[in-house]
This record gives C-alpha cells, sequence and structure tokens, in this order.
C-alpha cells in the first residue's frame, strides 16, 4: 500500500511539474531553441522518407508500413510549415534556413502548401495500396515538394 501512495504521489507530482514548465517553455523559446526544433522535425521528414525508399527497394521494412510512413509525412508537412518563427534565421545560429524564407514569406507560404498538398496526395495513395501511383507520387513529393523548397529556401 505504501508503495502505491509513492507511485500515486510521484506521478502527481511529475503531471503538476509538467503541465507548470510545459507552456512556458514552448512559450517562450528563443530562436536557437527553434533551429533545434526545426532541425529535429526536417531529421524526422527525412528518416520517414529514407524508411520509404528502404521499404520500396525491399532492403527491409514491410510493405504494410508504408502506409504509416506516408501519413507521417503529411502531418510533419502541416507541422514543417510553423517550423521557421521570425527570429529563427541564420542570425540566432548554425542553420541551413534561407534568409529568404523571412524575405519573401508568400514564395515560402507556396513551398510549404505545396508539400502538403503532395505529402497528403502521397498518404492518399498509400491507403490505396497502387505501389505504382505510390511510387510516382513519391517522385513528385521529392521534385515539388523537397527539392523545390531546399533549392529555392535552403542556404547552400
Amino acid at each position: 500500500m505504501k508503495d502505491v501512495r509513492k507511485a500515486i504521489s510521484c506521478g502527481l507530482f511529475l503531471a503538476v511539474l509538467l503541465s507548470t514548465m510545459l507552456p512556458v517553455s514552448f512559450a517562450h523559446a528563443d530562436g536557437a531553441g527553434a533551429i533545434a526544433y526545426r532541425k529535429a522535425v526536417m531529421s524526422s521528414v527525412g528518416g520517414h522518407l529514407k524508411a520509404i525508399v528502404t521499404i520500396l527497394k525491399g532492403q527491409g521494412g514491410a510493405q504494410s508500413h508504408l502506409v504509416g510512413h506516408a501519413k507521417s509525412l503529411a502531418t510533419l508537412a502541416v507541422i514543417s510549415q510553423d517550423a521557421f518563427p521570425k527570429g529563427s534565421g541564420p542570425e540566432a545560429g548554425k542553420t541551413e534556413a534561407s534568409p529568404r524564407i523571412w524575405e519573401k514569406p508568400v514564395d515560402f507560404q507556396k513551398a510549404t502548401d505545396t508539400f502538403i498538398q503532395e505529402t497528403a496526395r502521397l498518404a492518399a495513395i498509400a491507403t490505396s495500396g497502387d505501389m505504382k501511383a505510390f511510387g510516382k507520387q513519391l517522385g513528385v513529393v521529392g521534385k515539388m515538394g523537397c527539392k523545390a523548397c531546399h533549392s529555392g529556401f535552403r542556404s547552400k
């Protein structure tokens, strides 16, 4: 009984601690924190793309996992548009994000909108099981989503 009370007390303490800390830390994230978050999001995008390619090449993973990876990419595409807040450019720390992101926000928004649309299509096709269409759409995501944004909004 004593162990149960101790576990409950610890759990409540952690819940209260986290509920008071998390809103503050996210609300006051600095440019360097935003850069670190953005790098983690983009690393996740790359991880899902690599997993998809590995599955399509027959080098590992199960074809049934494609749906999960494609849906995760679509979710990350939506998240990525918020990963470039003002103050998180080169002036805030080491980043490959080009100043053009903040200088040309309408153009950048078009690029992120394309990424969102094309990854949503990829996820929809993945659920259909049409592997030929999936492979073709993956190429579109790479060209219109990844490459277009990287060539226009990523510093070399």
